[in-house]
């Protein structure tokens, strides 16, 4: 499949086209993983005896969820004023699908009740799903580049409405703002401008606030796992996935 899409691809001359077909063959590719998963979730519980249906509302409501998340982070780079809160964000797009339904789908094939999958989801997946989104966002602007593999500069250049950025604004004076959207939401901006506007970030004492909200989440995802019936031998697993998620330099 690769090289028919490769020769397909190398047909089409212009750029602007070329970055259509391959959106275009990327959406695609999302629809036909979307529908294998369903189909693997039904496999999944018929091999465990569970009704099909408990385990497809897990996952449908995690690609219902996801997908509002995304296009609420699109629509935050420009909705100003209108756009919604960065921990609902990080909850519907990150949270629900990437924690919250595989862990409720794994608790529920291993015979978990409602209880116990509450517990191990809304409460543990929750709250370290918007950790690990919060840890995400402040590498997306302070992180090693050379770890991470991406530009430390694209989410200020996007306008991305993070956590960290709703931080600066809520402390940050008249002043700093202004320096902070020479930058902020502009495409062309200088590397002298994107270099004031991490300096006036890292001056409001955003990322202390940020890592401060990592801390608390993570504490509540603790308490939540503390509550679980998981065996003391497997517990240190999810301990171990905590420090993984927020502590990660990638």
């Amino acid at each position: 499949m690769t090289g028919i899409y490769l020769e397909h691809y190398q047909a089409v001359t212009p750029t602007s086209e070329r970055t259509h077909y391959a959106n275009s063959a990327a959406l695609l590719a999302g629809d036909l993983l979307l529908s294998s998963s369903l189909s693997l979730l039904v496999e999944c519980a018929a091999r465990a005896n569970l009704p099909a249906i408990r385990i497809m509302r897990y996952g449908e409501k995690a690609i219902f969820e996801v997908c509002g998340g995304e296009l609420l982070d699109t629509e935050a780079a420009f909705m100003n004023d209108q756009r919604e809160s960065p921990l609902v964000i990080a909850r519907a797009k990150t949270s629900s699908c990437s924690f919250e339904a595989p862990l409720a789908i794994g608790a529920a094939l291993g015979g978990a009740d409602d209880e116990q999958i509450a517990l191990l989801s809304r409460g543990f997946g929750n709250a370290l799903g918007q950790a690990y989104q919060l840890q995400d966002d402040l590498l997306g602007v302070f992180g090693n580049t050379q770890l991470t593999g991406k530009s430390t500069d694209n989410d200020i250049r996007e306008g991305k409405y993070t956590y960290l950025v709703e931080q600066f604004y809520t402390r940050a004076k008249t002043e700093a703002i202004a320096q902070f959207e020479q930058a902020f939401g502009r495409q062309n901006a200088t590397t002298e401008q994107l270099a004031t506007t991490k300096r006036v970030l890292k001056e409001s004492g955003a990322i202390e606030q940020t890592q401060a909200k990592i801390a608390q989440l993570v504490k509540e995802a603790e308490a939540s796992l503390a509550q679980t019936a998981i065996p003391d031998a497997h517990r240190q697993a999810y301990k171990q996935l905590i420090n993984r998620c927020v502590q990660r330099p990638s």
